[in-house]
């Protein structure tokens, strides 16, 4: 799944020229390194055919693919099992849409705490251990504050 967010233009420029550069890079290196091994360029040692110089990343090639096949599997199993569990069910729908008692409610406020709640510019919310909310402290406006200190004084 790739998840999209909102970017400018320029940060969306510089990701994709940092991974062209990261690829190119990482092609260099290993089109680099498998020429050397199948040329034969050591720094020393016996003069070995191809096959036998690559035998020893067989081994380790093989591991890679038994782990991602182990991994596929397990996927696999997974969304089979998911399927199976969920048949029918489309859980991608949208919950429905909570009126402010039903709201309040739902968090252990009272309505009236919870209208003020909404029309606060800046709160905070203390917590309980288990989740609840223990408290909201409201803070003035900061807006409003900051407007009428940065004002002409009379005086």
């Amino acid at each position: 799944m790739i998840i999209k967010t909102s970017r400018s233009r320029l940060a969306s420029f510089i990701d994709a020229v940092l991974t062209a550069i990261a690829w190119i890079a990482f092609s260099y290196l290993f089109g680099a390194s498998l020429l050397n091994v199948l040329s034969g360029q050591r720094e020393g040692g016996p003069d070995m055919t191809a096959l036998t110089r690559l035998l020893p990343t067989m081994g380790t090639l093989s591991i890679y693919v038994v782990v991602a096949l182990i991994n596929a599997a397990i996927l696999l199993t997974w969304a089979r099992y998911n399927a199976y569990r969920f048949r029918g069910v489309d859980r991608r729908q949208a919950s429905l849409p909570l009126n402010d008692a039903q709201l309040a409610d739902r968090f252990g406020l009272s309505l009236k705490r919870r209208l003020s709640a909404a029309g606060a510019r800046s709160m905070t919310i203390h917590h309980c251990k288990d989740g609840h909310i223990r408290g909201i402290d409201i803070h003035p406006d900061q807006a409003a504050a900051l407007s009428d200190s940065s004002g002409p004084k009379n005086s």
